[in-house]
């Protein structure tokens, strides 16, 4: 399970899933710095954008490997905002073409450890920019995911592929429906899936408290937390596949063993990258 090389015949997707309710204009500490969570959440996503374009491309020629949808939710309803999109979707070598000017991004590795602090520096495509107003409707943002996954999933050139990958970000807040609600929708968004195995549901929590229990990828049987929000997100994420937990290992240096849930609490941008990169690495290595 989930080891399928992606190739233009077994292609996968991802979807990115953000919130840009009112509530995202709140300011968090990330990346060491002071910002809006909207700010947050669009250099998150910029990013993401970049590295799965850059990660298709070779030989300055972008493969077409896998579609990606972007799906934002806030007072103006659910608007999937990438072009050209077919069902929720956008084919990778279709969306090269609107490849859109960097922007250069610098962050501060630690700065509460001056001997160690040093600068990195991205050039990030502003693919989104911040936004931020109205409602929350999570539920009904999560049920227009699982009508596009279920939909892709459903199409017989993709039964044998590697299973979707989606990436939800938000601080939590939703306005629309239950917590029970949205945690079913979410089991059934995770209970999709290819003959590879089930859809990878990965949520990125962003939230004004600045000391979490955990940051990145907790361990299934030691979570716990008395912030309702962060423990709906925990419940709503995927556990991650055996042949990952290598990874997330030797990636956040933890000490504890899996199984593993795919969910992080406001990290920086260097964690957040080893979010991508494990979430992904099994799979794009063979390419």
């Amino acid at each position: 399970m989930y080891d399928t090389p992606i190739t233009h015949l077994h292609r996968t997707a991802f979807i990115i899933a953000i919130d840009c309710s009112t509530s995202m204009q709140m300011r968090i500490k990330f990346n060491h710095l002071q910002m809006s969570k909207a700010d947050a959440v669009a250099i998150v996503c910029n990013y993401i954008l970049d590295e799965l374009l850059a990660r298709a491309t070779r030989n300055d020629k972008v493969r077409n490997y896998y579609d990606i949808g972007v799906v934002q939710y806030s007072g103006d309803g659910i608007v999937d905002i990438l072009p050209d999109a077919i069902d929720g979707l956008t084919p990778i070598d279709i969306l090269a073409k609107y490849q859109p000017p960097q922007k250069l991004y610098c962050f501060l590795t630690d700065p509460e450890c001056e001997e160690y602090m040093t600068t990195i520096k991205y050039h990030i495509g502003e693919w989104i920019t911040p936004t931020a107003h109205g409602r929350t409707p999570m539920y009904e943002a999560l049920h227009h995911v699982y009508d596009i996954v279920e939909k892709w999933c459903a199409r017989p050139e993709n039964c044998e592929s590697f299973p979707p990958i989606i990436f939800h970000i938000t601080d939590g807040c939703y306005s629309d429906g239950s917590m029970d609600d949205i945690l079913t929708i979410s089991d059934r968004i995770k209970s999709l899936g290819t003959a590879n195995g089930n859809v990878l549901f990965v949520n990125i929590h962003l939230s004004t408290d600045q000391s979490p229990t955990y940051t990145l990828f907790p361990p299934d049987r030691e979570f716990t937390s008395p912030d309702r929000f962060k423990l709906m997100l925990f419940n709503m994420s995927s556990i991650m596949p055996k042949s990952m937990e290598p990874l997330i290992r030797e990636a956040t240096n933890t000490k504890y063993v899996g199984p593993y849930r795919g969910v992080a609490f406001n990290s920086s941008i260097c964690e957040l990258m080893m979010v991508l990169n494990i979430g992904s690495q099994s799979i794009f290595c063979n390419l």
